[in-house]
């Protein structure tokens, strides 16, 4: 199977990896940011990787 085949599971693996280079982003600047800024950096993460992950699922359940 080529990449464009397995284009969700490919989705996957990059989402994670970009989900990874965002905490590693965050550890760096987190000592910049107030405290009411770095609950509203996380809420945003953690909302980005939820869609990311319920895309991800759909798109495997539905080309099934």
């Amino acid at each position: 199977p080529t990449v464009y085949a397995s284009g969700s599971r490919t989705f996957l693996f990059q989402y994670i990896a970009m989900t990874i280079f965002g905490l590693l982003m965050y550890q760096e600047f987190n000592q910049n940011l107030t405290a009411k800024n770095q609950k509203r950096v996380l809420m945003v993460i953690a909302f980005m990787a939820i869609c990311g992950y319920v895309e991800s699922f759909l798109k495997l359940i539905l080309n099934m």
